[in-house]
């Protein structure tokens, strides 16, 4: 469906091929969310028997992922 939607978005953007106007935040949000699922993907199939902290292991790391992201495009911003 996701790629429909992009399909139809290119089709009725009128300034030209959309993947164009792409910069460098879209692809570093694009790529943590990638490595965000992945890591949601490897939890889901592989149980840890403990927990650490009050956190497993892939809620942790997803965390450092997204924290790193918005950390990323603020220092892209300025």
């Amino acid at each position: 469906m996701g790629i429909f939607i992009l399909a139809l978005d290119d089709i009725f953007f009128v300034k030209g091929p959309i993947l164009s106007f792409v910069n460098a935040s879209h692809i570093i949000s694009a790529l943590s969310a990638i490595l965000m699922t992945a890591i949601a993907i490897i939890g889901l199939t592989y149980r840890s028997e403990k927990k650490k902290l009050l956190l497993a292991w892939d809620s942790i790391g997803i965390l450092l992922v997204y924290i790193a992201n918005i950390m990323l495009l603020y220092m892209l911003r300025h």
